[in-house]
């Protein structure tokens, strides 16, 4: 049994270890009166001082238990008067939420409960949130999301930080916290909720984990909670290789995320993670791992799951250029020439777009543009002979005859009433109507053109009159690839 005084300092070395706290931090420290947050407040009022933080003790009502929760903030009331610390409350009808949102109690109670500390940030210049979560709660978190499924990160549990959200709790276990509790003679309130087992959640923390220390010993929580902090480890090496590869091969222009190739051609663990956080950053919350802490839109409102991310890797890998998938929350997924856009519907008709200015490219001055608004780098090459896969389809190389294309070339996105003449196919066609027979989105064409004339749709077609026959002299050839920030 650990004395007061021992789980104190196991307290302040949970806050050193994570870097939980900085020197005139202002916490937001959320107490329901329940055993857990009375022993963090008390436990945070004993250590202001080290830290040199300010706390404010801040109170929801759920209005779920009628009188009981009426007193439970009165409760919570008296020992911000004890402690000599500020006092925020607010009410909510979280019964009357969840019927208009047909969400969970549970997720209707987390994603309010976090509105309501991000209004107590505000009205404080608050910088940090303190919540109650110990490693049983961890624990009954990361089970709870293996039996439901779910990924890596969901089997991590609840982390230490998230943002700024602090867990000073998160390495003590709930025995420590009752013996605590008595050890400091303090008083805390029952939520009665908290057994009733129609609940999931409750079922896990009731009967599924008292029968694993029953039949597989009382040290099989603390077992399970190392494993935790391990899984956490490798989610996070994971995550910021992710974070790398996004930072290298991925742009954010407007409401829109430019994603090459060389992003979803990574292992599936770096790929997923790409396309998961620029779907939610498509989406205007964020990163995923911003939004699992709640607020008024949570994970739990983006509609993607593994089967989409899987869907728009495959998509990216095997489609032609200007297809398009629809994801859920109106998202669009476009194959480009250097890899795969992501945008929003809902949130593009409010968006300026961006101007694409032309680009001149002089042959005899220059082999290689870079066009950071398409994420794309043109390398241009002259050749004396007829390169062995001058036949072979390949979408970002194509062969011209040089004396035909000349040395000035334009590269620019396409106008109303453009036309030329398809390879392959008899008279000229106009641009639109032949993207569209082929069933390809055309806002996102480029077009390279050489005196006066379309000589190429870039990865999707050339034009008969710049093609190379057994005439043609000198060759030239064009290729592109994904524009990388290294």
């Amino acid at each position: 049994m650990l004395s007061p005084f021992d789980l104190l300092n196991k307290t302040k070395e949970t806050l050193l270890t994570y870097k939980m706290l900085s020197k005139n931090d202002v916490v937001i420290t959320g107490v329901s009166g329940g055993c857990d947050s009375v022993c963090m407040l008390d436990l945070l009022v004993r250590l202001k001082d080290f830290f040199e933080i300010t706390i404010v003790c801040a109170h929801l009502n759920h209005s779920i238990r009628g009188k009981m929760a009426d007193d439970d903030a009165d409760f919570v009331r008296s020992l911000a008067k004890k402690y000599n610390v500020e006092f925020f409350t607010d009410k909510v009808n979280i019964p009357k939420i969840q019927q208009q949102t047909k969400q969970t109690l549970e997720v209707v109670s987390r994603i309010e409960r976090y509105n309501f500390f991000n209004r107590a940030l505000e009205k404080y210049n608050a910088n940090k949130i303190a919540v109650g979560h110990t490693a049983d709660d961890c624990i009954e978190t990361s089970l709870q999301r293996f039996i439901e499924g779910t990924s890596l990160d969901g089997l991590s549990g609840i982390y230490p930080v998230r943002n700024n959200i602090i867990r000073p709790l998160i390495c003590t276990f709930r025995q420590e916290i009752i013996d605590y509790i008595k050890g400091r003679n303090l008083k805390f309130v029952e939520d009665i909720t908290n057994y009733n087992e129609k609940y999931r959640r409750n079922k896990i923390r009731l009967i599924l984990i008292p029968f694993l220390t029953k039949h597989f010993g009382l040290k099989s929580k603390e077992k399970m909670f190392e494993t935790i902090k391990l899984l956490q480890e490798d989610e996070k090496f994971l995550c910021e290789l992710a974070n790398q590869s996004f930072q290298e091969n991925c742009q954010e222009i407007n409401n829109e995320i430019l994603i090459n190739e060389l992003a979803y051609s990574a292992p599936f663990p770096i790929a997923s993670r790409v396309i998961k956080d620029s779907i939610f950053k498509t989406c205007k919350l964020g990163n995923y791992n911003s939004l699992i802490e709640g607020g008024k839109k949570t994970a739990k409102n983006i509609r993607i799951g593994k089967k989409h991310i899987e869907r728009v890797i495959s998509f990216a890998k095997n489609s032609k250029r200007g297809k398009r998938i629809d994801l859920p929350n109106n998202l669009v997924v476009t194959k480009t020439l250097s890899g795969i856009k992501i945008e929003n519907k809902r949130t593009k008709k409010h968006i300026k777009p961006k101007t694409f200015k032309n680009y001149i490219v002089n042959l005899e001055k220059v082999r290689k543009i870079e066009i950071p608004q398409l994420g794309m780098t043109f390398n241009f090459q002259f050749l004396k002979k007829h390169p062995p896969d001058l036949f072979k389809k390949k979408e970002n190389i194509e062969y011209f005859d040089a004396d035909k294309c000349g040395f000035h070339l334009i590269i620019r996105k396409r106008k109303k009433g453009d036309y030329f003449y398809p390879l392959g196919l008899k008279g000229k066609k106009k641009i639109g109507k032949f993207l569209t027979n082929l069933k390809i989105d055309t806002s996102n064409i480029i077009l390279v053109e050489a005196k006066q004339q379309i000589m190429w749709i870039v990865g999707i077609r050339i034009s008969e009159n710049f093609k190379v026959t057994q005439n043609t002299k000198k060759i030239l050839k064009i290729c592109f690839t994904p524009l990388t920030t290294n």
